[in-house]
């Protein structure tokens, strides 16, 4: 935090605390959740978060019939989302397979 704060001062950059601090936040629960620090770029990352609440969103305000039907909106929303999960899981399956064979010894 102390560094890239420094860094936006040298820079005269504009920071935003709330994205800072949720870059910051989710690094410590990938941290507490694996054990370790994970390499992975978290504007990508927030990005893909922010897909899937989306459509979660989308999922909780739209009726179910309407949400399977075909329109450029929600095919739209259906690929973002399918998107989000890729970087998710791009980030934490390994991480969760790794763990898991720890778990069993392997």
């Amino acid at each position: 935090l102390h560094i890239a704060l420094g860094e936006a001062a040298d820079s005269a950059a504009e920071v935003r605390f709330d994205d800072l601090f949720t870059e910051k936040a989710v690094r410590v629960i990938m941290f507490v959740m694996f054990g370790r620090e994970l390499d992975y770029n978290p504007l990508e990352f927030g990005r893909a978060c922010a897909k899937i609440m989306d459509y979660l969103l989308f999922s909780i305000v739209t009726p179910g019939p309407l949400r399977v039907l075909p329109l450029p909106d929600f095919e739209a929303k259906r690929k973002a989302k399918s998107e989000g999960w890729e970087t998710f899981d791009a980030v934490t399956l390994p991480e969760i397979k790794r763990v898991r064979a720890e778990l069993l010894g392997a």
